[in-house]
């Protein structure tokens, strides 16, 4: 398959696709047969670290301005993902490429359905890419001072309104399924309340929805059955 197009991309996605190619040298190389499986955005219960991916949820969460953005994202379930990746090493065709996804949804409703499962105030301000980069210069400047990582980065905000939505249908054919995007988040904010990487203050701002709260006890009994 085609290389993408890197040109002016961030330096993450260059990254990426840095890995991808220098994974298929070696591969060539050693005579080994390769499968490459790229997800989209991947959230979940169990994000001990957590990933970049874990502030889709808390960082519009704990937003005080609840911004959203022109746009759209694919957001898959982190069990889902690694479930495809186990199918794709069994049944995919050494030298392709496959996409590991879910729904594909515009961030409005991704905001959206954070605030209603967190019971929260909704998006209240859209800000467009010319917003975003102010606000983002303002913050790599404030970062320099406080010795402390920006919330948002310039190499982001050229991303507003840019649409990452994917089609896994290739994967699907070979019997890789998904969640919702819906169910992701449920899990998600479900392991996050009785995880240590909110405060207690943060968690007092949180009134789960009911989905949320079934989740809790289900992510709580699965533990305890392992322990």
């Amino acid at each position: 398959e085609t290389s993408p197009q890197l040109q002016d991309t961030p330096a993450y996605f260059r990254s990426k696709a840095l890995q991808e190619e220098i994974a298929v040298e070696h591969a060539r190389s050693r005579g080994v047969e390769l499968i490459s499986v790229n997800p989209s955005v991947i959230i979940g219960p169990h994000d001990f670290k957590p990933s970049a991916s874990m502030a889709t949820v808390t960082g519009y969460l704990f937003d005080p301005f609840k911004l959203t953005y022109p746009g759209g994202v694919n957001i898959v379930h982190a069990e889902d993902a690694a479930r495809g990746h186990l199918l794709l090493a069994q049944e995919g065709t050494p030298g392709e490429r496959y996409l590991v996804s879910a729904d594909n949804w515009e961030w409005q409703r991704v905001h959206e359905t954070i605030s209603e499962l967190c019971r929260v105030s909704g998006p209240k301000i859209t800000m467009g890419r010319k917003g975003a980069m102010l606000g983002t210069t303002l913050m790599e400047l404030g970062s320099k001072l406080t010795k402390k990582p920006p919330l948002g980065t310039r190499d982001q905000a050229k991303l507003v309104g840019s649409y990452f939505w994917y089609n896994h249908s290739k994967a699907a054919a070979l019997g890789y399924r998904a969640r919702s995007t819906r169910e992701a988040l449920v899990d998600t904010i479900a392991w996050l309340l009785d995880s240590n990487h909110l405060s207690a203050e943060q968690k007092g701002q949180i009134r789960p929805s009911m989905d949320v709260e079934t989740a809790r006890q289900r992510l709580a009994q699965a533990a305890s059955s392992q322990a």
